[in-house]
C-alpha cells in the first residue's frame, strides 16, 4: 500500500472515474528545484490558476478575502501557540526524565544539588542595583482593598528590598507565596482574607489561630492576596515602584526549592531580609506537603493591633469601587507635569490643548466625505463625555506651554475668536507655533488675529473664513488652506466648534448646524428610517420562564433591562413610535397587554412584569426584559422576574447586545454592577445608556457619565459597546442616535443573511 492509498480524493476519483487517469499534481514544491519537465509545466500551471483565482477573488469578493486572511492570522496564531505548547511539553518531558535519573543518583549528589541551592537562593545578591525613586506618593494607598496596613506593609518590604536593574541570567525569580512569607514574618500574622459575611463579601483578618481554623485559611490563598496586594500597590502610586523589567508569570523559585510544579510570581528575584529563613520555611514545608494546600507551620505571635475593628464591616464590592476610583486619579497623575512621567511637550500639548474637541475630531472626516452635516444632540455628546473622562473627576492641568516648544508647527483652530479657542490660540502663538484662526465671521475673525498678534507678539497668526453650515464652504477650505504659505501640513487640528449640544436650528439650506456621531453615516440613517418606518412592529408577551422557547423567529435580538423606574418603557415606545406612549393611560394594565405594539407604561415602577418581544420588520427585535430593584411587587413576584430574566439571558442564541438603562439623576447602582458582572460572565455584548437626561443639570450629566465610563473602562472591551449614550425619552433627546445604534445590529444580521444566500447561489452553480 502506498501513500495515494490514504489520499481520500485519489481513492474517490478511482472509485468515480475508473477508466480516466488520475495524476495528483504537487503544485507546492519549488520549481527550482524540479529536473522532470513535465512536472514542471504542471507546478507552473497550478501557480498560475492560484494566482489568478487569488487576483479574482480580491477583485469579486473583498470582502470574504479580507475575512479568510483574518482567519487564517487567527489559525496561524493557533498554529503557534500550538507549537509553542509542544515543545513546552517536550521540555517538561525531558525535565521528568532528568528528575527520574536524578533519583538514581547517590545520596551525596543529591545532597550537592540541594546545597548548591540553599547557597544560591539564601545568599542571593544584585550586582547592578535599580535605583528606587527617592519619594513615592502613597497618599491613594488609604484605598486600597486589603486595607492601608498591610499594602504599606508590602511597600516597605519592596522599599528594604535590592531589586536588579536589568534581566540577570538564570534568574529563578519570586514566587508569590514567598512574598506572602515575607509579609507574614515581617508582621507578624497571617493575611487576610475575603469571606462572605450574610449576602455581602467582606475582608476579614485572622487574629487567632482559632480564626486560622474557623475561616479555613490556606496558603494558596495567602499566595492569591500577596499578588492583590502587588496589583493594589502599583495602581495605587505614582512612581514606579518596581523596575519595568520584572513581570508577572511563572517562575521556578519552588521548583528549585523542590516543589512538584511551577508557580507564579515575579520574573527577577531581588535580595531581600530574611532570605535564609523564607527558604528554611519553604524547605520544611515541601517536605511535608505535595502542594499549597495547608499553612506552614510558624509560630507567630499575632499582632492585630494594626488592623483597624471596622475594615470587617466595609463591604468588599464598595471597597473596590473606591479603589478603582483611586486608580483612575493615581493613573491621571502619572501625566501631570513635575509627576515624574510625563511625556514630551508635543504629547501634553495633544492632551490638554484639545480638552473639550475630541468627539468633533471624529466627525471632520465624515463632514467632507458624506455631503451632509447632521444633528448632535445629547447621543451624539456622550462620545465627547467619554473622551473626557480623565478631566472629570480633578479638571485638567493648566496648559502653558514653553517658548519655542511649538516652533515648526502649524495648528488649525476652528472657531478661534473668543473663548477656548482665542485662548489656545493665544498660548500656542507664545510657543512659537503658526497659528490659523477660522470663524464664520470675516471681522470677527481678522479681530481675534489682531488681539492674538498684540498679546503674544507673534506675527505668525493667520485667519481663513469657515462656515461649517455651508457645505460649498468645507468644500473649498482645503484648496483655500493649501493656497496660502503655511497650508502645507498641519500638525495640531483643535475642533473648537460644534461640540457641545447647541440649540437646532434650520438655514435656508435646511441643513444642521451641529453633527451625530461619526459612526452614523448617512446611509445607515436611511437604513433606520426605512426599517423602523417601514418594516411593521408586532409584539409578543412571554409570560413565565418554562414559555422562553415559544420565541420562535430568525432576527437578532436587543434586550433592554434597568431598575425599577429608569423610564425603560416610556424609551421604548419613543423608539419604535416617536411617542413617549402611543396608547391611553387611562387603559387597564391587561388591555394594555393586549396592544400590538407598545410597551406598557405606568407611574408605578415595576409594571412591566412580563417579557415583551418587539419584531421589526423581520429583521429586529426589541426584548423588553422586567425591571430590577425598588418595584412595588410582593417578593415572590420579584423572584419569577429574576428566573424569567436569568433564563432569557442565559438561553437565547439571538441576543445580540443588551442595552442597560441608568438614571442619569442617580447614577451607577450596586444593582447596576451586578447585571454588568453578570453579562460578562455569560459574555453577552451590552451597552449603556443614560436616560431622563432632560431632567438633571449637565453637571449632574457629566458627573454621570463620567461614573459610567470609569467603570466600563475596567471591563474587557470585547463586550462592551464604546459610546454611553445620553437620552430622554420624554422628549426625544439622544432618541435617533440610539435608535441608529441598535439598528446596526439588523443591519449586521441583513448582510450575514445576503451573503449566505450568495453562497448557496455559488454552491448551486458549482454543482453544475
Amino acid at each position: 500500500m502506498g501513500h495515494d492509498d490514504f489520499d481520500l480524493l485519489a481513492r474517490l476519483f478511482r472509485v468515480l472515474t475508473p477508466r480516466q487517469e488520475f495524476v495528483k499534481i504537487r503544485a507546492h514544491l519549488n520549481p527550482h528545484e524540479i529536473a522532470d519537465d513535465l512536472t514542471l509545466y504542471q507546478v507552473l500551471g497550478n501557480m498560475l490558476a492560484d494566482k489568478v483565482s487569488n487576483q479574482s477573488c480580491v477583485q469579486f469578493m473583498p470582502e470574504i478575502v479580507q475575512q479568510l486572511e483574518e482567519f487564517h492570522a487567527d489559525a496561524q496564531e493557533q498554529r503557534d501557540k500550538t507549537l509553542m505548547y509542544y515543545h513546552l511539553n517536550l521540555d517538561l518531558q525531558v525535565a521528568r526524565a532528568q528528575a527520574v535519573s536524578c533519583r538514581e543518583h547517590t545520596e551525596e549528589q543529591d545532597a550537592r544539588v540541594i546545597t548548591d541551592v540553599r547557597q544560591m537562593l539564601t545568599n542571593w545578591t544584585v550586582k547592578e542595583k535599580w535605583s528606587q525613586p527617592e519619594v513615592v506618593d502613597d497618599s491613594e494607598l488609604v484605598h486600597s482593598v486589603w486595607g492601608f496596613q498591610w499594602t504599606t506593609a508590602l511597600m516597605e518590604w519592596v522599599r528594604t528590598s535590592e531589586w536588579p536593574a536589568n534581566p540577570v541570567e538564570g534568574d529563578p525569580g519570586i514566587a508569590w507565596s514567598e512574598i506572602a512569607l515575607c509579609l507574614v514574618l515581617q508582621r507578624g500574622l497571617w493575611l487576610p482574607v475575603k469571606r462572605k459575611r450574610g449576602l455581602v463579601h467582606a475582608i476579614l483578618h485572622p487574629c487567632s489561630q482559632q480564626d486560622v481554623v474557623d475561616l479555613d485559611v490556606t496558603f494558596s490563598e495567602q499566595t492569591t492576596v500577596a499578588y492583590n496586594l502587588m496589583n493594589q500597590l502599583q495602581g495605587l502610586t505614582v512612581q514606579q515602584v518596581l523596575p519595568s523589567h520584572v513581570k508577572y508569570g511563572k517562575c521556578k523559585s519552588l521548583y528549585m526549592q523542590g516543589n512538584v510544579s511551577w508557580t507564579t510570581g515575579l520574573s527577577a528575584r531581588p535580595r531581600f531580609p530574611m532570605q535564609a529563613r523564607v527558604f528554611g520555611i519553604i524547605q520544611a514545608y515541601l517536605a511535608s506537603h505535595s502542594g499549597l494546600v495547608a499553612l506552614p507551620e510558624i509560630d507567630l505571635p499575632f499582632n492585630c493591633d494594626m488592623w483597624p475593628e471596622d475594615m470587617n464591616k466595609e463591604h468588599f464590592e464598595e471597597r473596590t469601587r473606591i479603589a478603582r476610583l483611586a486608580m483612575l486619579r493615581v493613573r491621571k497623575r502619572r501625566w501631570r507635569p513635575g509627576s515624574g512621567d510625563e511625556g514630551n511637550d508635543s504629547l501634553e500639548c495633544g492632551w490638554y490643548v484639545v480638552v473639550s474637541l475630541f468627539y468633533f475630531l471624529f466627525t471632520m472626516d465624515h463632514l467632507l466625505r458624506q455631503e451632509a452635516l447632521q444633528k448632535t444632540s445629547l447621543g451624539g455628546t456622550a462620545l465627547f463625555l467619554a473622551g473626557l473622562k480623565r478631566f472629570a473627576i480633578d479638571g485638567p492641568p493648566e496648559f502653558d506651554p514653553k517658548p519655542d516648544s511649538m516652533s515648526g508647527k502649524t495648528v488649525l483652530i476652528t472657531g478661534g475668536n473668543t473663548g477656548l479657542g482665542r485662548e489656545s490660540a493665544l498660548r500656542l502663538a507664545k510657543a512659537g507655533a503658526t497659528v490659523v484662526l477660522t470663524t464664520r465671521s470675516a471681522v470677527k475673525g481678522q479681530k481675534a488675529v489682531e488681539e492674538v498678534k498684540a498679546a503674544s507678539g507673534s506675527n505668525d497668526v493667520h485667519f481663513l473664513k469657515l462656515d461649517l453650515a455651508d457645505l460649498n464652504d468645507v468644500k473649498s477650505f482645503k484648496q483655500r488652506f493649501t493656497a496660502e504659505k503655511y497650508g502645507k501640513k498641519i500638525d495640531v487640528l483643535m475642533n473648537n466648534a460644534g461640540v457641545m449640544a447647541i440649540p437646532q436650528r434650520q438655514e435656508t439650506k435646511a441643513t444642521d448646524l451641529s453633527h451625530k456621531p461619526s459612526w452614523l453615516g448617512q446611509s445607515h440613517v436611511q437604513f433606520t428610517q426605512k426599517l423602523f418606518r417601514e418594516g411593521g412592529i408586532q409584539t409578543y408577551p412571554v409570560l413565565v420562564a418554562q414559555t422562553l422557547y415559544k420565541m420562535k423567529g430568525r432576527a437578532p435580538q436587543v434586550a433592554f433591562v434597568g431598575r425599577s423606574n429608569v423610564g425603560k418603557s416610556t424609551l421604548l415606545n419613543m423608539l419604535l413610535h416617536g411617542r413617549p406612549s402611543p396608547v391611553s393611560q387611562h387603559l387597564s394594565e391587561s388591555k394594555k397587554l393586549r396592544m400590538p405594539s407598545a410597551a406598557p407604561v405606568s407611574h408605578v415602577p415595576g409594571r412591566t412584569r412580563h417579557l415583551f418581544r418587539f419584531e421589526i420588520g423581520g429583521a429586529l427585535q426589541f426584548v423588553d426584559l422586567p425591571g430590577y430593584g425598588f418595584a412595588k411587587t410582593p417578593q415572590e413576584v420579584k423572584d419569577s422576574w429574576k428566573e424569567l430574566v436569568d433564563g432569557f439571558l442565559k438561553d437565547s442564541d439571538r441576543l445580540q447586545r443588551v442595552v442597560s438603562l441608568v438614571d442619569a439623576r442617580v447614577g451607577v447602582k450596586a444593582s447596576d454592577e451586578e447585571l454588568w458582572e453578570l453579562l460578562l460572565e455569560r459574555e453577552r455584548p451590552f451597552m449603556v445608556v443614560l436616560t431622563k437626561a432632560d431632567q438633571c443639570t449637565p453637571d449632574i450629566l457629566n458627573r454621570s457619565m463620567a461614573h459610567v465610563v470609569s467603570h466600563l473602562e475596567m471591563m474587557p472591551s470585547t463586550y462592551v459597546w464604546p459610546y454611553v449614550h445620553a437620552v430622554s425619552g420624554l422628549r426625544g433627546h439622544g432618541v435617533d442616535e440610539l435608535r441608529a445604534s441598535v439598528s446596526m445590529v439588523a443591519s449586521d444580521f441583513i448582510t450575514a443573511r445576503a451573503r449566505k444566500e450568495s453562497f448557496a447561489r455559488l454552491g448551486c452553480c458549482g454543482d453544475h
